[in-house]
């Protein structure tokens, strides 16, 4: 069958002959109007004077005829409509439905649907379940406004393997929250073995280039550049992360700001999380005031670990409570080994900053340290 734009170009030349129909349609049902609305009104109050007076006028030869024609017009109207209405949505930008799905492959671990194209790429969020692989680059500057793959009610739960290629030209802003090229990955989901050059993406909350949030795992996958901006949870690869969900040798280099909230330059918040061997490697992380809670690579941690890990980000705050060189805060039992921070902390009105943790409260760190320099105004370590 066709698809992408043989079958937009054939979608709208079909909206186009549909709307000339109606509209001729309309014209004689018009012309015709006195009769057909008589005609109707006898049809719905059985007003046998009116039959009468219609037959001695010789208005109609036959009621039951002009009943008929008039059931038949209708119809026919009705029916065009309705086919207006469907092709109107199948060329609209950006929506897929359960009969555009046309992905080779049989869905499984051992034959993945293969994914070529933005429009390959838009179909996964009809088969939340399945397995899929890349085979080519894909190009996703079509595509305006991004809509996330997976929400809160309906999480992507299968597979993606980018097969180690590249996608570029991401670019959405929503005012919700769980935004990314994946908005919602649930327990059992899993990304892993692609890059994403140059994305951007703004939300509200729990905001991310490759995931808003996360519940599965992620494996190999690199942020390149671009930018990452929302409310809280911002993170340059993954918004937030919660229990049994793992970063593993994933990277991102992406600019990260927070305008009121948590933020880091890999994940913004993590909770129950498993990070390992991963790195924030981009320019700044930045709140604006009062700041947040701002880390180069982990905003906030609870209940969650990092090892062999590092930052390089320099983090930037105008006046946030808690900022820091590798984490803004842990707490609950968080663990870091074998992890480091290079960026410089530049945070003048903020009161608690550190160039490792800002505060560190119920965990432990093994084998860590810092060596950017460090600008605070209360509490400040290095």
């Amino acid at each position: 069958g066709w698809s992408g734009r043989k079958r937009q170009v054939a979608c709208a030349y079909l909206l186009w002959l549909n709307s000339y129909i109606l509209v001729n349609i309309g014209c004689y049902l018009f012309r015709k109007c006195r009769v057909v609305r008589r005609t109707i009104k006898v049809m719905l109050t059985n007003n046998w004077r009116d039959i009468a007076r219609m037959r001695r006028r010789n208005e109609t030869t036959s009621l039951d005829a002009r009943r008929s024609k008039v059931l038949w017009r209708s119809m026919l109207v009705m029916l065009v409509v309705l086919m207006t209405v469907v092709q109107a949505g199948l060329i609209m930008p950006g929506r897929a439905s359960a009969a555009d799905f046309s992905l080779p492959g049989g869905g499984t671990d051992e034959d993945p649907y293969l994914i070529a194209s933005g429009s390959d790429l838009d179909q996964i969020r009809m088969k939340l379940d399945a397995h899929y692989r890349m085979f080519a680059d894909i190009d996703l500057s079509a595509y305006s406004n991004w809509t996330p793959i997976g929400t809160e009610t309906e999480p992507f739960i299968g597979t993606f393997d980018g097969a180690g290629h590249t996608i570029t030209g991401l670019s959405l802003s929503i005012s919700q929250v769980s935004v990314g090229l994946f908005g919602y990955v649930g327990d059992g989901g899993k990304l892993s073995n692609f890059m994403i050059q140059d994305g951007i993406v703004d939300g509200a909350g729990e905001v991310g280039i490759a995931i808003g949030r996360l519940y599965g795992s992620v494996d190999d996958v690199q942020v390149i550049g671009g930018s990452v901006s929302g409310a809280s949870r911002v993170g340059g690869l993954v918004g937030a992360s919660y229990t049994g969900s793992s970063i593993i040798n994933s990277s991102a280099s992406a600019a990260v700001q927070s305008t009121n909230g948590i933020a880091g330059g890999l994940i913004g918040y993590a909770y129950g999380s498993i990070i390992r061997d991963s790195q924030a490697t981009g320019n700044t992380v930045e709140g604006g005031n009062p700041g947040g809670t701002l880390g180069g690579l982990v905003g906030s941690m609870d209940g969650s670990s990092i090892e062999g890990s590092y930052s390089s980000m320099n983090v930037h705050a105008g006046s946030g409570p808690i900022i820091g060189g590798l984490v803004g805060i842990g707490n609950s039992l968080s663990t870091v080994s074998n992890s480091f921070a290079t960026g410089n902390i530049s945070a003048p009105s903020s009161m608690i900053v550190g160039g490792f943790a800002g505060a560190w409260s119920g965990g432990t760190g093994n084998d860590v340290f810092a060596t950017g320099n460090v600008h605070g105004d209360v509490r400040v370590g290095g």
